[in-house]
């Protein structure tokens, strides 16, 4: 993990992430989500972190791809004209506060083929856009692969793609325009033409897609009380017995500290 990390130790002597008292709260549920509700509607809903719903599926969200940043954003509550505004790809904005959110979409999958057999291979794909250079398609090279571990390593490949290149070109592409665009809030076909964004307009939100119900799981539920093994890099169950997977995870809950640090929240 990284260092200055919170953690705190259980009583098999593995610290336990202190930082993730809600890991429910990094699966993406629309139905709560105020960039797509809108702020008056999100307010009046209760939230039941213990019995959530089933979330839409990616066919009921709509995305718009930017041919400039080769990326996919979310369509939200201020409509196409908002998230098709580059640099900033708005999914919503705060008028009060003078804050805007977005949302980044990348789809991620693994797959092995043999699975479980001494001769499996397993591959991993990462899109981020019709013909985006940032997609990748790679042969894995981990000893013993399976469906499972291809996913995981899909999903780290993703948010470190996103830390090394696409986070530093956003910011550079967000900073140059700065000085020189007055940003729009369009809704219905309304536009407010002196709106600007204040200190966020390089901050948004990665939605990692996918269809492994495992890796969702495995982020969003149960890793509540896991415990890190510090000497080996590996996780523990609340039980104490070594996690299946545990060192990939690690890698992964790692590349996700690092990025959220610089303001990208990861769900």
């Amino acid at each position: 993990m990284s260092e200055g990390t919170p953690m705190d130790v259980d009583t098999y002597g593995y610290p336990t992430l202190r930082q993730l008292p809600h890991p429910e709260k990094s699966r993406y549920i629309p139905q709560y989500d105020e960039e797509l509700l809108g702020p008056d509607a999100i307010a009046r809903i209760a939230k039941d972190y213990n019995n959530l719903p089933d979330p839409d599926t990616p066919d009921k969200l709509r995305y718009f791809y930017c041919n400039a940043c080769k990326t996919t954003w979310l369509i939200g509550f201020n409509g196409i004209r908002s998230a098709a505004d580059h640099p900033f790809h708005n999914t919503l904005f705060h008028e009060v506060s003078g804050q805007a959110k977005r949302s980044m979409i990348v789809h991620v999958d693994g797959s092995c083929s043999g699975d479980g057999a001494t001769s499996a291979k397993s591959s991993a794909g990462i899109v981020f856009g019709p013909r985006s250079p940032h997609n990748m398609n790679h042969v894995l090279s981990t000893p013993q692969p399976t469906k499972q571990t291809a996913e995981i390593l899909a999903a780290t490949a993703a948010v470190r793609h996103v830390r090394r290149n696409v986070r530093p070109d956003r910011v550079k592409i967000v900073r140059e325009e700065e000085g020189t665009h007055v940003e729009h809030r369009w809704r219905d076909n309304w536009t407010t033409p002196r709106l600007e964004c204040h200190r966020n307009k390089w901050i948004f939100r990665l939605i990692i897609a996918t269809s492994s119900s495992y890796l969702v799981e495995s982020l969003c539920r149960t890793r509540r009380g896991w415990q890190l093994n510090t000497k080996i890099a590996d996780y523990r169950d609340n039980k104490g017995a070594p996690l299946r997977n545990g060192a990939l995870l690690v890698d992964l809950l790692e590349e996700i500290d690092i990025l959220s640090r610089d303001g990208v929240d990861i769900m």
